[in-house]
């Protein structure tokens, strides 16, 4: 789905921000779609391509997940045939459909993309014996989902919004927020555990973690309401950077 990255604590824990990661971070090979719209050649179709030939083995990663604005599906794409013998047989198929498809190398991976005034589709394959790799579809979000907009309401004011991602598939929900704030990072769990208290959940669980080998600290958070889970992890990096997960279960 993407190579947006969601800023979280490598160096203080990265356990932490696996776990976040699981959410909703898209495939770190997955080229950023809003980067490919700014290349693309924009046509006048109003849709995408949704389908890509059968034999191609195909298996979902994520088929409602939203990176800071844009409302995405993703699959992984697997074929016996080459890359380049792939992409040639999707875009006849694509241009038989009426889409003006473009072709271009980025970072090694070969690249067939339409881009619409409300959407934007991307298959972007590797390997010469074999292809693998992702076929993306992303609109427009038309707004925050339930739970994105119920964890910015944590937030203290004063705090930027550095990146949000958030998921559902299979009933599972999740949105993990990446942010700076000017204060302290205990300053700011404070501040957020105070949120949570006044929201309802349970008295949150904090703790600090010192990296011994960058002597970075790294300030935790952490509750659990019912089905929900809150975790906060935060570390100063000139401003206070911090990383904040809420998920739930089905």
């Amino acid at each position: 789905m993407s190579k947006t990255s969601v800023a979280g604590p490598a160096r203080p824990d990265g356990a932490a921000r696996r776990r976040g990661a699981r959410l909703g971070a898209m495939p770190a090979t997955l080229l950023a779609p809003l980067a490919l719209l700014g290349v693309c050649a924009a046509t006048g179709a109003a849709a995408c391509p949704e389908r890509l030939p059968p034999d191609l083995s195909i298996a979902a990663i994520g088929q409602d997940v939203s990176i800071d604005g844009l409302r995405m599906s993703i699959l992984r794409v697997q074929a016996a045939a080459p890359a380049e013998e792939v992409l040639a047989k999707v875009e006849t198929q694509w241009q038989a459909l009426g889409f003006a498809a473009r072709r271009r190398t980025v970072s090694g991976w070969r690249v067939l993309s339409v881009a619409g005034p409300q959407c934007l589709a991307t298959l972007q394959l590797a390997g010469q014996s074999g292809a693998s790799g992702y076929f993306a579809r992303s609109r427009p979000d038309p707004g925050p989902s339930p739970m994105a907009a119920a964890a910015r309401a944590l937030l203290p004011a004063g705090v930027r919004v550095d990146s949000t991602v958030s998921s559902s598939d299979d009933g599972r929900r999740g949105v993990v927020i990446s942010m700076t704030a000017a204060g302290s990072p205990e300053r700011l769990r404070q501040q957020i555990g105070a949120r949570l208290l006044g929201e309802k959940w349970p008295a949150p669980r904090s703790h600090t973690v010192r990296n011994a080998a960058t002597g970075v600290t790294a300030w935790f958070l952490s509750a659990q309401r019912r089905r929900a889970q809150f975790e906060l992890v935060a570390w100063r990096e000139r401003d206070t950077q911090a990383v904040m997960t809420l998920a739930e279960a089905p």
